[in-house]
């Protein structure tokens, strides 16, 4: 992908490129090295829908306004399931086992984008173990790892990706923070808030067209005739640092097949 990027860059083309920003971090840094020095700048934005996500902005919201209290864990779990007859499941490269990084690359990418809407900072990410299954004709992989977030906050990331026949198809992520005071949980349609004591006091429900509001950004971007703020939600520098949460991810299992 980063040869694609950087071609439709140096022809002065303005480019909406896939997530992740590359496939590794030193083409990654390249690319936007290459991408800041051209004069004038084209517009360059990474296409990482779950930026837009209503559920998770708001439960940034709510956890700076103190509704749980101060932040104590988190459990973050990014559920993919697929029939075999899908269509994510035929491309090539997500045939590949988290082992070699396949599904893992586009799963995890969406996950951490998620997560940092209400975390600014993964401080630590501990080492990941992969389980692979056989299950019902299909296949299951969970990727796990510890972490440790900004003010301290510890928790789990576990990405689950199953294959099955006649399936019905999950992609969602769903994001527990406990606090001193309640809880929140949020995933891509809802947001929920518990109390202290466990008492439910209030639902939200969200339906967001997030890849229409990718490309809106763009367009944007394109009209306002200037250079990319560092602000924009899909602004590199932002699938940049995605991307170096993923590498720690990932290095454990690449390690195993060196």
């Amino acid at each position: 992908i980063g040869g694609a990027i950087k071609r439709a860059l140096s022809a002065g083309k303005h480019v909406l490129s896939e997530k992740p920003i590359s496939g590794s971090l030193r083409e990654a840094e390249a690319l936007i090295g290459f991408w800041r020095a051209l004069e004038p700048q084209p517009v360059w934005l990474v296409a990482e829908n779950w930026r837009f996500e209503e559920s998770f902005m708001e439960a940034r919201r709510q956890i700076d306004a103190g509704t749980i209290g101060k932040p104590t864990k988190v459990k973050s779990d990014c559920v993919t399931v697929r029939p075999l007859d899908s269509p994510y499941v035929q491309c090539e490269w997500r045939k590949a086992s988290a082992l070699h990084c396949g599904w893992l690359l586009d799963i995890a990418t969406h996950g951490i984008a998620a997560l940092r809407l209400i975390f600014d900072d993964f401080l630590l990410v501990g080492d990941t173990t992969l389980v692979r299954e056989e299950v019902d004709g299909g296949v299951s992989e969970t990727v796990s790892a510890p972490i440790r977030l900004s003010n301290d906050v510890q928790g789990n990331l576990t990405f689950l990706y199953e294959v099955k026949p006649k399936i019905q198809p999950v992609f969602d992520v769903r994001i527990e923070v406990v606090g001193t005071e309640g809880r929140l949980l949020a995933d891509r349609n809802s947001l929920r808030h518990w109390d202290e004591q466990g008492r439910e006091q209030k639902r939200r429900e969200y339906h967001c067209l997030t890849v229409s509001r990718c490309i809106s950004a763009f367009v944007e971007a394109i009209q306002d005739r200037v250079p990319v703020n560092n602000d924009n939600p899909l602004h590199p520098e932002r699938a940049l640092f995605d991307l170096k949460i993923l590498e720690r991810i990932r290095e454990p299992l690449l390690k195993r097949i060196a």
